[in-house]
């Protein structure tokens, strides 16, 4: 999730931006640990952020952001510069 809230932050790839999720595996866990999805959302990644940091699972670990309540975590943009939310 840190990686993908990074990514975002920084500018992210433009096309990316309807749809999100992650996927963690375990090991001795069979599938998925952790499946977490948005589709069709105007900023996916900021809304799995959300979801991420409502969600109780061990997987979350000690992020801050992974904590409620959501507090945006990219910097605010400056002019031609990061994003805006």
């Amino acid at each position: 999730m840190a990686a993908l809230i990074a990514g975002d932050c920084a500018g992210g790839d433009h096309r990316g931006r309807l749809a999100a999720g992650i996927r963690i595996a375990k090991k001795g866990v069979e599938g998925h640990w952790l499946e977490l999805y948005v589709d069709k959302s105007d900023d996916a990644v900021i809304d799995l952020a959300k979801k991420y940091a409502e969600l109780e699972h061990e997987a979350k670990g000690d992020w801050p952001v992974a904590k409620p309540p959501f507090r945006h975590p990219c910097p605010p943009k400056t002019e031609g510069h990061g994003q805006s939310k």
